[in-house]
């Protein structure tokens, strides 16, 4: 993994003692970890992220992904779920969720998230 990483976690160490209610920061250092693949330090800093922004679409987007990689399909899809009753058209929500579905073999409720996928595509056109 690339030296970029371990210096801009460290850097966001030091912003987010500085400025600890930054849901910003939490979310980038989740990024960071989750760059590295340390699901359980990336969910953490979403975690944080999200409780201090509960608006924060992005933030449950990258958990629900941190999660699925973990394995954890049912959290993943209640995570894009929450971003999409905050976004409807979050295509990245849409899709993630429908890949989970796949993965959980759930392949009525993978269709049903391809088909609106596909319809949401069409309206942002």
């Amino acid at each position: 993994m690339s030296d970029t990483y371990f210096a801009s976690s460290s850097e966001l160490d030091a912003t987010l003692h500085r400025m600890p209610t930054f849901a910003l920061v939490f979310f980038l250092r989740g990024d960071a970890w989750a760059a590295r693949g340390n699901w359980d330090r990336a969910i953490v800093d979403y975690e944080a992220a999200i409780t201090i922004n509960p608006l924060f679409v992005e933030a449950y987007i990258n958990r629900g992904i941190a999660y699925a990689q973990k394995g954890y399909l049912e959290r993943a899809i209640a995570d894009y779920e929450a971003a999409l009753r905050l976004n409807p058209q979050d295509t990245k929500a849409i899709k993630n969720r429908g890949l989970a579905f796949k993965l959980q073999r759930d392949l009525k409720q993978a269709l049903s998230a391809m088909k609106r996928d596909r319809m949401v595509g069409s309206k942002s056109r």
